[in-house]
């Protein structure tokens, strides 16, 4: 999710993105813009092998997300 966008994204623009990771530092990535995102059967998720069946959602800040 994307906050603080100067304007709105068309399908093909590309946007210039820079992630920050705790010990790789910052890597800068370009994303492109998709009239719909590729899907991924939920079978092939990896959630459990990140943990995320031990998270405790409701103490996430939901608000942030509307």
């Amino acid at each position: 999710m994307l906050f603080g966008l100067k304007k709105k994204l068309a399908v093909g623009d590309e946007l210039p993105l820079t992630l920050t990771f705790f010990h790789a530092g910052e890597i800068k990535v370009k994303a492109g813009v998709m009239k719909n995102a590729p899907e991924m059967p939920h079978d092939k998720m990896q959630n459990h092998q990140m943990g995320h069946q031990k998270m405790d959602h409701s103490k996430m800040n939901h608000d942030m997300m509307k």
